[in-house]
């Protein structure tokens, strides 16, 4: 039997941890888990993706949130969120 040993961020380790504990499995089956599906898949189970949401409008929706909540509110703040939200879960899909 081989043994892999990965270097992992301790934060990201208890994460994942704590993740398939609730899902019932430790960590090495977790990680066996992945190691059967790839050899099935004959390739990554999962689509890998650059995160589609791009920064600025994360920041243009964390601002504008600000903005309301200070009371400075801005003209279409409603609409402008409702727009964003919905190009996010476009993005997202």
């Amino acid at each position: 039997m081989a043994t892999i040993q990965v270097r992992v961020d301790d934060e990201l380790k208890a994460q994942a941890d704590a993740l398939f504990n609730v899902i019932g499995l430790d960590t090495p089956t977790a990680i066996r888990a992945f190691l059967k599906q790839s050899v099935l898949h004959r390739g990554l189970p999962f689509a890998l993706r650059a995160d589609p949401r791009p920064q600025w409008i994360e920041a243009a929706l964390d601002e504008a949130d600000a903005e309301e909540a200070a009371g400075a509110r801005t003209v279409g703040h409603e609409e402008f969120m409702r727009e964003m939200r919905s190009l996010l879960h476009e993005l997202s899909n």
